[in-house]
C-alpha cells in the first residue's frame, strides 16, 4: 500500500511535470513568435531607411554649387553670383546648366543644356547641346549627401536644393 501511494505520487508529479512542460512549451512558443515579429519589424525599419537613404544618393534633381577645389586645394568663391550656378540632372538623361559669374562688374548667368548618361558606376558623360557638341566625362561622389563632379584636376561640391 505504501508503494502505491508511493507510485502514485510519483505519477501525480510527472502528470505535473508533463502539463507544467505544455505550458511552458506554449509559452516558448509565444516568445519565438514575438522574437520574429520583432525581428520582422526591426528590419522592415533598416529596409525603409536603407532606400530613403538609396533616393537621397540619387544624381536626379537640382544641384546648387558649394564649393570648388583645384589639385585638391579649395578655391574662394569670393561673391554670391557665383554661388548662384546650378546643375539640374532630369530623369530622361537631360541636364541644365547654370554658371554665374562676373562679368565686366555684373552677375552674368550661362546656361549649358545637354544629356547626360551614367558611364560606369562612378562616371557621367556629359554631352552639351550646340553646333560643337561637347562632350565631357566626370566622375562622382556622394559624399554626406552632397555631389562631388571631379573634370581632371577640379572638384566641385553641391548641394542638392
Amino acid at each position: 500500500m505504501v508503494q502505491l501511494q508511493h507510485t502514485g505520487l510519483k505519477t501525480q508529479t510527472i502528470l505535473e511535470i508533463n502539463k507544467n512542460s505544455k505550458t511552458m512549451n506554449t509559452m516558448n512558443k509565444l516568445k519565438t513568435v514575438l522574437i520574429l515579429a520583432t525581428v520582422l519589424f526591426t528590419t522592415s525599419l533598416f529596409t525603409s531607411c536603407k532606400s530613403d537613404d538609396d533616393d537621397q544618393d540619387t544624381i536626379i534633381g537640382k544641384w546648387q554649387l558649394e564649393q570648388v577645389f583645384e589639385n585638391e586645394v579649395e578655391q574662394s568663391i569670393s561673391d554670391d553670383c557665383e554661388k548662384n550656378s546650378t546643375v539640374e540632372f532630369k530623369t530622361n538623361n537631360t541636364f541644365i546648366n547654370i554658371e554665374y559669374s562676373i562679368e565686366m562688374g555684373s552677375c552674368e548667368s550661362s546656361t549649358g543644356p545637354g544629356t547626360w548618361e551614367y558611364n560606369g558606376e562612378t562616371a557621367l558623360k556629359i554631352m552639351y547641346d550646340g553646333e560643337d557638341t561637347e562632350v565631357v566625362d566626370l566622375a562622382f561622389t556622394f559624399v554626406s549627401g552632397n555631389l562631388h563632379l571631379v573634370f581632371e584636376n577640379i572638384r566641385t561640391v553641391w548641394k542638392k536644393i
